[in-house]
């Protein structure tokens, strides 16, 4: 069954295609096209089960959606239709006739009868975009193979508390002031005497692993400070004593911690008064500021050649920074305007210009996700509603493919857009579906992907029961005897380019590339 939907001087035109079996006065009618032309068109009888969320500019549907379902309440059995001011056109496939009949002159010869117990899928009737991607899907790991007993702690509302890197995955745990890091390997319940990162009379509020370093933490704290633990590589077999480093960065409370992408020892704080400072881990030297903050910042990203710097924040507000400038502000735009703190990534595809994703809502409670041009800031390229919502979404780039994942805290779907140039320039593929909700959500490395098996994604999901699952994402090939180059583009390698004192001198080093073919 297919539809398409326009509006026009406030009347609503809709157009269905019905292919169902159709009995009464034309046995040789195999086609029914439904021309409804007036708002205030009634249905008699009319039983189809509607599926909006599978169709494109479904919010003029749910008008007639909601019509449907209330006459049909009353009515449920009936076999006549008698809408008012419509046509009916019915259109003989076999003998390539279309016959009009107005139902006020001609009500006889419109008997109809719709299979009604089965849900109806309705797409728009233009061809499937083409896309690799097309047919990617998820599949979650056995119960067995995961990791039970996660209890995670209070959190901010707005904050993802599930860290991981290629070796471990960190969270806040039930104990204030305490952070778990249990190695990835692990399989089973984790142990009720598990080892813990003990902070006695303060709380973590934001943790992040070193983007260069897989066994490196570092925790922002609630008395303005932020600490350094060195992981073994097996993970910890007891409590450490203290941290490898700590240095006092604020008299308010740390909020937020980004590392640079590329450059080891360079990190990013964020704290309750609103200042922003990028620091050199070695030597605790605060060696750059991004002012302009308005109100408490929500979400920080790098691009990833490690030049500039975006932040979203609670004024409703996305900003743009080059962090070495004389000017750090390189331009600033109107973000989402609903209440609830954005989230934002650099996305985009080897080879191509990066843009800025933002994940936020509108003034009502339609989630939304936007893309902006560092090069041209003042307006945003497209947005795209994601649904309706109270959660917080969290998206998540690949950028060696140009793929978007996006979840929301609370909810237990993951879905998957792909960038291109052709509008809306963010194309809805699908969604991993789960009844069980995820209190966080992280994206491991492309090095922990299978490429045998065509597995282009994993990501580490903690459910409110404690079930850190992983889930993987593959696209399906006839054929995986062989290394699949195009989904596989050689990747970053997680290694630091330049140090510190390089970066903040001026250095841009570029990443190094590996392959993931497991012959090479």
């Amino acid at each position: 069954m297919c539809g398409a939907t326009s509006e026009d001087g406030g009347a609503l035109r809709t157009q269905y295609n019905v292919h169902r079996h159709v009995r009464g006065t034309t046995p040789l009618l195999d086609s029914i096209v439904v021309s409804i032309q007036a708002c205030q068109a009634t249905f008699y009888g009319v039983q189809i089960a509607w599926d909006p969320c599978s169709i494109p500019g479904r919010g003029a549907l749910l008008n007639i959606r909601t019509r449907v379902k209330k006459f049909s309440c009353q009515q449920a059995h009936s076999n006549w239709f008698g809408p008012s001011e419509t046509l009916f056109r019915l259109y003989n496939h076999r003998k390539g006739t279309l016959k009009e009949i107005d139902v006020h002159k001609n009500v006889s010869l419109i008997s109809v009868s719709f299979i009604s117990n089965r849900r109806v899928s309705m797409s728009l009737s233009k061809k499937p975009r083409e896309s690799k991607y097309r047919h990617l899907f998820g599949t979650p790991f056995q119960p067995t193979e995961c990791i039970n007993g996660v209890k995670i702690g209070s959190v901010q509302l707005d904050a993802n508390p599930v860290k991981a890197n290629g070796r471990f995955l960190a969270v806040p745990w039930a104990l204030t002031g305490t952070v778990a890091v249990i190695p990835l390997s692990h399989k089973g319940s984790v142990h009720p005497e598990h080892p813990l990162i003990l902070q006695e009379d303060r709380t973590v509020n934001d943790l992040q692993f070193a983007s260069t370093d897989d066994n490196l933490l570092a925790t922002a704290n609630s008395d303005g400070t932020v600490s350094f633990w060195r992981i073994p590589d097996g993970g910890y077999e007891q409590s450490p004593a203290a941290p490898e480093r700590e240095y006092k960065v604020s008299e308010k409370r740390v909020m937020n911690l980004s590392f640079h992408p590329l450059a080891s020892d360079v990190l990013l704080t964020a704290d309750a008064a609103k200042s922003v400072q990028l620091w050199d881990v070695s030597t605790g030297q605060s060696r750059a500021s991004l002012p302009d903050h308005q109100a408490a910042p929500t979400s920080f990203c790098w691009s990833a050649d490690g030049k500039l710097v975006a932040s979203s924040c609670k004024d409703k507000k996305v900003r743009l920074f080059d962090p070495r400038a004389s000017s750090p502000l390189v331009a600033s735009a109107e973000d989402h305007s609903g209440v609830k703190g954005a989230q934002n990534t650099f996305v985009g595809k080897q080879g191509e210009p990066e843009l800025l994703l933002t994940a936020g809502s509108s003034k009502g409670t339609d989630r939304e996700l936007a893309l902006w041009d560092p090069r041209s800031f003042g307006k945003r390229l497209t947005t795209v509603r994601v649904d309706t919502g109270s959660s917080h979404l969290f998206p998540y780039a690949d950028r060696d493919l140009g793929l978007v994942y996006v979840a929301g805290k609370g909810d237990g779907n993951i879905r998957y857009y792909e960038l291109g140039s052709d509008e809306p320039m963010l194309h809805y593929l699908n969604e991993f579906k789960s009844k069980d909700p995820q209190t966080g959500l992280a994206l491991l490395p492309k090095t922990n992907v299978d490429a045998v098996k065509c597995e282009i994604a994993r990501f580490i999901k903690v459910s409110p029961n404690g079930l850190a699952t992983s889930i993987r994402f593959e696209v399906p090939r006839r054929e995986n005897s062989f290394f699949q180059d195009d989904l596989f583009p050689n990747t970053f390698d997680r290694k630091a380019t330049t140090n510190a004192d390089g970066w903040f001198s001026g250095s841009d080093a570029s990443p190094h590339y590996i392959s993931l073919n497991p012959e090479k």
